[in-house]
């Protein structure tokens, strides 16, 4: 998934969180109910970072520690 693609779908979204292990800081995990993997990006510098949805609260996560 490409920056632009994650701004796109971001926008669709009521709620936004980032940073690192935001789905932890509202205790969820990857397997909670509702929580759906959207889509990731890696790189050889470590600017990695995965697009997590909630549905039910209509949450976008984007859980990584650099420019995303």
């Amino acid at each position: 998934m490409t920056r632009k693609e994650l701004n796109q779908f971001v926008r669709t979204c009521k709620n936004v969180k980032r940073g690192y292990c935001c789905l932890q800081d509202d205790g969820l995990s990857k397997y909670s109910d509702g929580v759906k993997v959207i889509g990731t990006n890696s790189g050889v510098y470590g600017w990695n970072w995965t697009l997590y949805y909630n549905a039910l609260t209509d949450t976008a996560y984007i859980d990584g520690y650099r420019n995303f």
